[in-house]
């Protein structure tokens, strides 16, 4: 387990967004877009298929509900390969060097949410999202319905699970990608283990600024990003109410009245790829094991370390 002492030994080089800005390497093709009524950050390594299906389910849903959105695309790899197929399907796109993300060349997932966030103009809420993720035609709808009561945040998936996709399936959809397909008929219906984050989270652009967004200084590869987030957004509002939550079970709202379905598409285990991944678990966990006042201090740290809601590129 990490000692306090560690973990603010691990806080002492804060990511510099204004120095990748201004790197060359980086590229940003942004499509100029008004009244959006959510953005929507889909950060990459590779996975073609996974993007192009990926932006197609979004595109479909959003365009049968009839609601505003603009997809964010961010590349974290050697070169951009997939800037052709953004421009072709007209969304934004963002390319970060492998090089400039200070990950010990595995992907940032966490450094892609946060510098595609303030490169990218504000809306009231943000959908961070999986590019392994499908959704049904009315995703949008329902979730538009969702932020008229206000949540603290939404995990847009029902049960606190995604249902996953299996292997002869998933290249069915690559294969079709130009069709929608009725996921709930193809699919085998395997609900993924309920109770953990990620895949896709709505969060105000208030909040994700207030908890400081993710965290590349302490999460990179495929890691646990997803659920120190949630733990950060817990702790948030656990601070403004003065009330107690449970991780995973207290102040979100999950999309249950009515029910929202997301697909898992299939592809290996990717957190078997980084070799740091058993390290930054134990940090993770190390966290949940402080007492409240280390834990207090330590989030005060880390939220306002480069704080992005500040950071003017």
């Amino acid at each position: 387990m990490f000692t306090p002492f560690q973990v603010l030994k691990i806080l002492e080089d804060p990511f510099n967004y204004k120095e990748l800005s201004e790197s060359p390497k980086v590229k940003r093709n942004l499509i100029q877009e008004d009244n959006i009524d959510l953005n929507v950050f889909i950060p990459v390594k590779g996975r073609k298929k996974y993007l192009r299906s990926c932006i197609t389910y979004l595109k479909h849903s959003a365009n049968e509900s009839g609601t505003a959105i603009r997809i964010v695309v961010i590349e974290n790899d050697k070169r951009p390969h997939l800037i052709r197929l953004c421009r072709k399907m007209r969304v934004s796109y963002i390319f970060i060097p492998i090089s400039e993300s200070k990950s010990e060349n595995f992907f940032a997932k966490s450094l892609c949410y946060n510098f595609g966030y303030l490169c990218t103009e504000k809306t009231k809420w943000n959908v961070f999202h999986d590019v392994d993720v499908l959704v049904e035609p009315d995703f949008f709808e329902k979730i538009m319905g969702y932020l008229k009561r206000d949540p603290r945040w939404l995990q847009p998936y029902t049960k606190k699970r995604v249902i996953r996709v299996n292997k002869k399936n998933t290249k069915k959809i690559f294969r079709k990608y130009k069709k929608i397909l009725p996921l709930n008929e193809m699919c085998d219906m395997i609900p993924a283990t309920p109770g953990s984050p990620g895949g896709s989270i709505v969060v105000r652009s208030s909040d994700f600024e207030k908890v400081n967004g993710y965290d590349p200084t302490l999460f990179y590869g495929y890691s646990v990003e997803d659920s120190f987030f949630w733990i950060k957004l817990e702790w948030l509002y656990k601070k403004k109410e003065s009330s107690i939550g449970t991780l995973f079970n207290g102040r979100a709202t999950f999309a249950d009245d009515s029910p929202i379905e997301i697909y898992h598409l299939n592809h290996p285990f990717s957190g078997l790829r980084n070799v740091q991944e058993e390290y930054m678990l134990e940090l993770h966990n190390s966290f949940l094991f402080f007492d409240k006042e280390v834990q207090d201090m330590l989030m005060e740290k880390i939220i306002n370390l480069n704080n992005i809601g500040k950071v003017i590129l």
